[in-house]
């Protein structure tokens, strides 16, 4: 077993049989019977949103240190793969999900609807 750095203001996503957690710039799927890890999600990530889960897609917002690029990622729970990603030039953080599509604020007070699937946009209410 690995010691993980993870960081203090992080909450555990329980989902099926995986635990994930992020230590701010990773990742982790952690099989929840046995502690093993199953995959690492290794992008050039800090300050990372709480993520949600939807029909085994894992969507997490992050930011990068330094850049003015922010993130929105759809990450398959099975292997940690990506499915696709989104750059914005705003913050957001925690998205949730409703059916096929992810809401979310942005620090403009924004508030955007993005499809699960595709990652365009839906919609957006300024």
């Amino acid at each position: 077993m690995i010691e993980l750095s993870v960081f203090w203001s992080s909450i555990p996503l329980v989902y099926k049989n995986s635990v994930f957690v992020d230590d701010r710039h990773k990742i982790y799927s952690i099989d929840k019977y046995s502690g093993a890890i199953n995959w690492v999600f290794e992008e050039t990530l800090d300050q990372i949103g709480i993520p949600a889960i939807w029909n085994d897609t894992l969507v997490v917002s992050c930011d990068k240190d330094n850049v003015s690029t922010h993130s929105l990622f759809a990450i398959d729970i099975s292997s940690g793969k990506t499915k696709w990603k989104r750059d914005f030039d705003f913050q957001l953080r925690n998205p949730i999900i409703l059916n096929e599509s992810i809401y979310f604020v942005n620090h403009r007070r924004e508030i955007h609807s993005v499809d699960i699937k595709s990652g365009r946009t839906n919609w957006k209410y300024d």
